[in-house]
Parts: structure tokens; sequence; C-alpha cells
């Protein structure tokens, strides 16, 4: 059974820079996330996602406006969504291929992809395989949770 100084578990924008931060000073960390790439909600639902199909929308947006601002155009604008969402696709992945990328160049990182579960105050479990670890941290972001009313 391997030993780790420390297990991550979350590899998004706050668990991929923690392993790595504790790595480069020589720990030995084990780094868990239930996706095959890190990059956490951020990179493959939330804020970079967002942000590319905004960028789209408001260019557009703008476009279609231009006539308010004296700019003639030869045609209609059009918005080509398939395209748009085949760049958000290759962005999502160049950001994550590069994420993996600086993991394997470091040798005390390790990547697993998986779910994680506590056995027990030092052990942990992802698929059928048990990792000891001294200390651990869990980073899987948060939930909304609206308040009753």
């Amino acid at each position: 059974m391997e030993t780790y100084d420390l297990v991550v578990i979350g590899a998004g924008p706050a668990g991929t820079p923690a392993a790595m931060a504790a790595s480069m000073f020589g720990k030995k960390v084990l780094l868990i996330d239930k996706r095959d790439r890190p990059g956490g909600e951020c990179l493959f639902e939330g804020c970079i996602p967002s942000k590319v199909l905004e960028n789209a929308a408001n260019r557009y947006k703008m476009l279609k406006d231009a006539s308010k601002f004296h700019v003639a155009l030869k045609s209609d604008p059009q918005i080509h969504w398939e395209e748009v969402l085949r760049d958000k696709e290759a962005i999502i992945k160049r950001r994550a291929d590069a994420a993996f990328i600086q993991i394997e160049k470091n040798p005390n990182l390790e990547y697993l992809q998986g779910e994680a579960a506590f056995e027990d105050n030092t052990h942990i479990r992802v698929g059928d395989e048990i990792f000891a670890f001294k200390k651990a941290l869990i980073a899987t972001g948060g939930k909304v949770s609206l308040p009753p009313f």
C-alpha cells in the first residue's frame, strides 16, 4: 500500500495548485478527481465554457447593433453556434491537457481518476484501491443551496 504525505480530493482551481505546490516542496502527493483530467467545474461546466459562449453572443449582438452607430454591414451578421461549441470544446481540452502535462512532469505528484471515500483518518479508497496518507485536503467545491423562504 502506497503512503502519501498529502491526498487532495478535487482537481479544480483550488486542488490542483495546492497539490502542485506541496509536491514542489518535496511532498509525495496524490491528486484525485472524478474526471480523467484536472480542471474542475470551472473549466468543464462553468467559468470557461460560459465565457466562450458569452464572448460569441456579445460580438454577435455588437454586429447586429452596428447600424445604431452608423456602421453599415454588407449583410446581416450570422452566428454559427456549432463552430462556437467546437471552439469551446477545443479550449477546454487544451487547458485540461496542459494542466495534466504539468502534473505528469512532477515526479512527486500522481493524478488518479475516480471517486474518493475515506476509510478512516489515514486511509482513502479510490475504486478498489486503498491508499495511506498523512494529511488530506478536500477541494471539491460547493453546491448552491437556497434557504427556504
